[in-house]
């Protein structure tokens, strides 16, 4: 009998350390058996994955990380999770929460949509507290990223967003009244922010727009002169979104819609932009379906016009769209821009059959067979168009730049420089100017008046980011003819390449290195005969020219001019955008290297004697070209 309870506590015991062993064999091996648990109550086709156990320190509950996947993507990643107890209730704070919206086209659908949780059985379910998350990040729109602050006190759950291009000071309460205090929005692309502040009436179900509501702010923007007032105001699924100038009662922008059955239309829409050259104006219609059935099978379909005056009087240019399906992460619609605009010196036309795929906010476009831009008129008082060609057939525009072949056929006439007939073939790859890449070749025609000759180029060459590339060029002359000289079939080849390393935009100095600016390269100029009117010659004549500088508008040049057994005349000289000065020396040599330079009518025979010389010289329309030296015969 004594033994009888000395063994049932030692078995007591054995079970607590048991029981005790077991829980920390569980604690240890959370992250294997708890995301098959939370299985059960997830979403099928879904998982939790735990970087490791969570631990017990200074009265909180942390987690190192917590990943959400949909099939084999991983939708959100939370890390560095605490949870403790407060007076006001619990605390969870998040050291960052990244969500990926590529995973949603993986997430499965639930087939029972009346299961759907509505705003108020949210608002109740959500315990007393705050939510803090130190980086909230969401892609692809990471620019938006920032800090999130969620203080539920039971009665009103206020919200609290700051990042560098999105942040907004908000409050819900029971009665699913919105008020937003504040909200601050950089839209891509634009460094001034857009303001806002309302309230807006929630619905109970997630998958309405607000009942109603009111919202007004204002936005900045170097286009215009004055800050614009933004408005949008609803009631009974009817509303109006409007923009206006300050100081001013006409709208820029104004645009009625309304609400149906899974359906948003604007109706009647009118813009103006009177900040042009000439003023702009047009309508808005368009129209959203299912909207609310699925992100990727709303559709979209609708028309907008451009109106323009200008040389060639009226016109009017057309974008019509759709229908088409319109989604976040995958759109297909098809459009076709038609019209002719007229600006106050060129008109231009188009035909634009087209295809926009991919996420709404970053689509890419694709030109079809048939697309043309073309232009004509007078851009500047000399310079006359008669037609200019961009077909774009093949060409895909995205965000990332352009890629596919480019082309441009120009003919036109200048008043000075005369008639031009050019040509422009090649294929880009994300291609921008200063980023990306363009292979192309180039041929043209024409003549220029000033010399009285007709010319002839060809070549090809590249632009990698940056770097502009002339690898080959070849132009050439019938003749030139300039005051007593006449040359005779002259061409201009390259010996060196002509590089040029531009300035780096802004937008890309982050994503390519950094570089000094610098054009450089080496031609030649070969020249059959220059004939004298006076009957005398030079017999074939090059000339060599090195070129080095920060830009085509501001270089040196270094050569020389040899028409052997002439020469050679060392030259050199800086040519700043405007004016070409120089100088050149002619070293000393035998005077009857000259002698094809006299007439046959003076009957006059070299027979000795030496010559030298220098000479200073300068350049540019409207002057001609002026020398002025010293020479010396003996």
């Amino acid at each position: 009998m004594r033994k009888g309870p000395k063994r049932l506590i030692q078995i007591l015991l054995a079970a607590v350390v048991a029981i005790l062993l077991l829980l920390v064999l569980l604690w240890k091996t959370l992250p294997q058996w708890l995301p098959s648990l939370a299985g059960h109550w997830l979403a099928q086709g879904t998982a939790l994955s735990l970087s490791s156990a969570p631990v017990w320190s200074d009265g909180q509950l942390r987690l190192p990380g917590l990943r959400y996947l949909a099939q084999d993507c991983v939708l959100a990643d939370a890390q560095d999770i605490a949870l403790d107890k407060a007076q006001k209730g619990w605390n969870l704070s998040l050291g960052s929460l990244s969500v990926d919206t590529a995973c949603l086209s993986q997430y499965p659908v639930s087939k029972n949509s009346n299961s759907a949780l509505s705003l108020p059985d949210i608002q109740k379910q959500l315990p007393v507290g705050q939510l803090h998350i130190a980086r909230l990040s969401i892609t692809p729109w990471q620019q938006y990223a920032g800090s999130l602050l969620i203080d539920n006190s039971g009665q009103t759950q206020a919200l609290r967003y700051q990042g560098d291009a999105l942040s907004f000071d908000a409050a819900l309460d029971n009665q699913r009244q919105l008020t937003i205090s504040t909200l601050s929005l950089t839209p891509p692309g634009s460094d001034e922010p857009i303001q806002l502040a309302g309230k807006l009436t929630l619905p109970a179900a997630l998958d309405t727009l607000p009942e109603s509501g009111e919202l007004h702010g204002q936005m900045h923007t170097s286009a215009v002169p004055h800050p614009l007032n933004v408005s949008m105001s609803w009631q009974n699924q009817r509303g109006e979104l409007r923009l206006v100038e300050q100081g001013e009662t006409e709208p820029l922008l104004s645009l009625p819609w309304q609400l149906g059955n899974k359906q948003i239309q604007i109706s009647d829409g009118q813009w103006r932009w009177p900040y042009a050259q000439q003023p702009l104006s047009g309508g808005v219609n368009l129209t959203l379906n299912n909207w609310s059935d699925n992100l990727n099978q709303t559709t979209l379909s609708g028309r907008l016009n451009v109106l323009t005056q200008g040389h060639n009087g009226k016109a009017n240019a057309v974008l019509t769209m759709g229908p088409g399906r319109v989604g976040l992460l995958d759109s297909s619609i098809a459009f076709q821009l038609t019209g002719q605009a007229n600006l106050a010196q060129v008109s231009l036309s188009a035909s634009f059959p087209a295809t926009l795929t991919g996420s709404v906010l970053n689509p890419e476009i694709s030109l079809h067979s048939g697309a043309l831009l073309r232009a004509w008129g007078k851009p500047t008082a000399t310079l006359s168009i008669q037609d200019a060609r961009w077909p774009l057939a093949g060409v895909k525009v995205s965000a990332g730049g352009v890629s596919g072949p480019l082309q441009a056929i120009i003919r036109g006439q200048d008043s000075y420089w005369g008639n031009i007939d050019l040509h422009l073939n090649g294929k880009s790859q994300s291609f921008w100017p200063d980023h990306g890449q363009w292979a192309f070749n180039y041929w043209g025609k024409g003549n220029l008046p000033p010399l009285s000759g007709r010319w002839d180029v060809a070549g090809k060459g590249s632009w990698n980011d940056n770097q502009l590339t002339l690898t080959q060029l070849s132009a050439g002359f019938d003749r030139l003819h300039y005051g007593l000289v006449n040359v005779d079939a002259p061409r201009l080849t390259l010996t060196t390449p002509l590089r040029w390393m531009r300035p780096i935009p802004e937008r890309y100095a982050s994503t390519q290195p950094p570089t000094t600016l610098n054009f450089e390269g080496a031609i030649k100029l070969v020249a059959q005969k220059v004939s004298l009117e006076n009957g005398g010659y030079l017999p074939p004549a090059a000339l060599t020219l090195a070129m080095k500088g920060d830009s085509p508008m501001n270089i040196t040049l270094n050569g020389q001019l040899a028409a052997l057994p002439i020469g050679p005349i060392r030259l050199n000289g800086r040519w700043d955008g405007e004016r070409l000065r120089g100088q050149a020396w002619w070293p000393k040599q035998d005077l009857t290297a000259f002698q094809t330079l006299l007439t046959p009518d003076l009957n006059v025979k070299l027979r000795g004697g030496s010559f030298y010389a220098q000479s200073a010289f300068s350049a540019a329309r409207g002057q001609g070209f002026i020398a002025g030296g010293h020479w010396v015969v003996k």
